[in-house]
């Protein structure tokens, strides 16, 4: 993948359009089909929070190749996108609201996160986790954790 595809994923995502409906297989759990006693984390929802994958490595490696100031240019691309992209979407989707609990603005900021992160990924020239998790978000899903044995959450 590289930024302009990334971008274009981006651009021309079903945001939380099929929440609910993912289907787990051999790497991945459905959120709908968690117990009460499965342990999990939250993806990062905040730009402050560390990677959960790559920690700060991919940003390492990346100033280490004299890449930095592409890096930013790249996460900011991104970013933009992921925001502009974002207010397309009805302002309150109710399938993210549970009783008291609304995760409208938790998703939108982990799908921003997530695409930052893609960006890394790509300008790294390590392409996987966080490029795989954008294109479940334009898929109209909710990457949203992770379980203790590492199997990405999806809701």
């Amino acid at each position: 993948m590289t930024i302009n595809e990334l971008e274009d994923t981006i651009t021309s995502a079903n945001w939380f359009s099929h929440l609910g409906e993912f289907r787990s297989r051999a790497d991945t759990v459905s959120l709908v089909s968690i117990t009460d006693d499965e342990r999990w984390d939250w993806l990062p929802t905040s730009r402050d929070q560390e990677d959960p994958i790559h920690g700060d490595g991919l940003r390492v490696l990346i100033d280490q190749n004299g890449k930095g100031a592409e890096r930013r240019e790249a996460e900011l691309r991104a970013l933009k996108a992921a925001l502009k992209s974002i207010r397309s979407i009805e302002t309150r989707v109710a399938r993210l609201v549970e009783g008291p609990h609304d995760y409208n603005i938790a998703a939108q900021s982990a799908a921003q996160f997530a695409a930052r992160m893609a960006a890394r990924e790509i300008i790294a020239e390590k392409c996987g986790f966080w490029c795989s998790v954008v294109k479940l978000y334009s898929s109209g899903f909710w990457p949203c954790g992770l379980t203790e044995e590492g199997k990405l959450i999806i809701y």
